[in-house]
């Protein structure tokens, strides 16, 4: 009977320790124009080398979206959860190519040409340790990362370098819009941990045994 007890408190006890982890989503709602920074469901989003538009640009609202005009510092997004976590999955929705290929004989034959322009990275303090790098004409829709993505500080959206021999004619040389990164988050507080549904059955079942317990003693 005793050794029932121990193993059945355990059991309660692992219940009432096990703190799930929280998958949470950012939709950038309520993204303001122009942003540098969106809080949201537990994931902070910040931009870099400048702003990220959200509603009010280019029929966007409710996304992000994301500018290369074929600077070297193009428009990025980093995202983090104040602590490890693991990215699932984001929405990418493409938008139009201004990279241009022009035949040297005559600058105004000019054609706009796909690349990879997309890059994703993940990163562990200040060690990237998952990327990929892929073409938004052929690779949109939702995007799954891999499990390297995991335990990482920060997930880092952008582009990929624009090929050496192309110009961007003054226009975006890449743009496209982001929308619901899903990141699994860290264990959530215990002050936030729900109450298993079984426990207040297994509390009673342990009163009851420790009852019968007694009574056979006596």
């Amino acid at each position: 009977m005793r050794s029932t007890t121990v193993f059945l408190s355990a059991i309660a006890t692992s219940l009432l320790l096990a703190a799930p982890s929280q998958a949470a989503t950012m939709t950038f709602d309520d993204l303001e124009f122009l942003s540098t920074s969106h809080f949201e469901d537990g994931i902070l989003a910040k931009a870099g080398m400048g702003q990220f538009n959200g509603s009010g640009d280019y029929d966007d609202e409710g996304t992000a979206h994301l500018d290369d005009g074929g600077t070297p510092n193009p428009a990025f997004v980093t995202f983090t959860m104040g602590g490890l976590f693991t990215a699932l999955s984001f929405d990418l929705i493409p938008l139009g190519f201004a990279f241009y290929d022009c035949e040297p004989e005559d600058g105004a034959k000019c054609s706009p040409t796909s690349f990879p322009n997309v890059k994703v990275s993940g990163f562990n303090g200040g060690a990237e340790v998952a990327s990929m790098i892929f073409d938004m004409s052929t690779n949109f829709g939702t995007i799954l990362f891999s499990d390297a993505f995991k335990n990482l500080t920060s997930l880092v959206i952008g582009f990929a370098d624009i090929p050496a021999e192309g110009y961007c004619d003054g226009a975006p040389c890449s743009h496209f819009r982001i929308d619901n990164v899903v990141l699994d988050g860290p264990p959530a507080t215990p002050a936030e941990v729900p109450l298993p549904a079984a426990l207040p059955l297994l509390a009673v079942g342990l009163g009851a045994l420790a009852a019968l317990g007694r009574r056979r003693r006596a």
